[in-house]
Parts: C-alpha cells; structure tokens; sequence
C-alpha cells in the first residue's frame, strides 16, 4: 500500500462534481486513471532545508529563506502534475515528495540530476508515462488570480495505485490464403462472380 487508505467507496466523488470556485477548502476523494501529462516541467522544486517551504531557488545551494530569516541550504522535494481521469472527466493535482516518489518509483535526487539539463533520460520518462489506477485524496485550496477564484487541487494521499494497461494480448494469427496479383477491373469481375 502506498499510503494510508485514501478513502472506501461510498465517499468517492465523480470529477464532474469537484468544487470549481467555492470559498470553503475541502478534502475530496476521486478514483480513476492517474497519469502524467506534462514532460515540460522540471519534475522537482527547492525548498528550504529547514522549513520546507518553496522557494525561487533554481538549484542546489544556500539561499536566503524568508521564512527562517536566514541563509539555508535548498532541499530538492519531487512535485509534479498528474491529471486524474473518470468516466465523468479529468483534474489535474499536484504530487509532492513522499507521494510522487512512490506512485512512480522516482527520486528527487535522481530527478535534481537531470533538472539541469531539462532533459530526463528516455527510461525515466517510460517510467513516468505508466498510467495507473486508483483512488485519491485531493486538498481543494482558493487560488486567486487576478480577480477570479477558482479551486486548485493537492494530492492529500493514494491508495494502492496499480498499473492501469495489460498487456496487449494478441491472438494467434491465423495464415491466410496469398490474395492473387490481377488487375483491378479483373479482380472486381472474379469479385461479382462469386457471389
């Protein structure tokens, strides 16, 4: 189990039903396809050392931390977007840490290492581009932007993810007869002609 069991069947909300602009912050619980789709961003934040709070650090080093009033060491921490998918719609939720490390297999050190070069390697991005399946917790918070309220979501926990895809399975193909070479008005005759 990844985390603590995100919530049981009867409290599930369809994504359609998610609060858009309310004013109250609440904990929801969906359940469906979890996937990553965007490879654009970096995959990890800095945050301080010793309060773990963001900062606008952009890589590894002492910075100054206005929360601590003091000059601290960065912390990379993994936060990504994952867009949750129901029969009803999708949301995106942002993933931190403990969370996204786990649901992917990732690290924020091995994702720091290639943060740099805004590159990741073709195995960390098959990695990132299993869907899964499951149910999540999601914190609704009141994001103000230029006048209008609108509800962004924080993935609060996540309960068993499993891969969402089987593997294909193909059945066994059948040998079929060579299809003669003839002309097209040949061919359309032979066609006519048995039926």
């Amino acid at each position: 189990m990844l985390t603590e069991q995100a919530t049981n069947s009867d409290q599930i909300v369809k994504i359609v039903n998610l609060p858009t602009s309310d004013h109250k912050v609440e904990y929801v619980n969906v359940q469906g396809i979890i996937e990553v789709t965007d490879f654009n961003k970096k995959f990890i934040c800095f945050t301080c050392s010793i309060c773990n709070k963001s900062t606008n650090a952009y890589g590894n080093g002492d910075f100054w931390c206005d929360y601590c009033t003091q000059k601290v060491a960065t912390l990379p921490r993994t936060k990504f977007n994952i867009q949750i998918t129901d029969e009803t719609g999708s949301v995106i939720a942002t993933v931190f840490t403990e969370k996204a490390e786990a649901l992917y297999d990732v690290t924020a050190t091995e994702l720091a290492q290639h943060a740099a070069s805004g590159n990741l390697p073709i195995a960390l991005i098959e990695k990132l581009s299993r869907p899964k399946k499951g149910c999540v917790s999601l914190k609704a918070y009141m994001y103000d932007y230029g006048g209008i309220n609108q509800c962004i979501f924080a993935v609060k926990s996540i309960s068993d993810p499993i891969d969402a895809h089987k593997p294909l399975q193909l059945e066994a193909a059948q040998p079929q007869p060579p299809i003669p070479h003839v002309g097209a008005a040949a061919w359309v005759l032979e066609q006519l002609e048995s039926l």
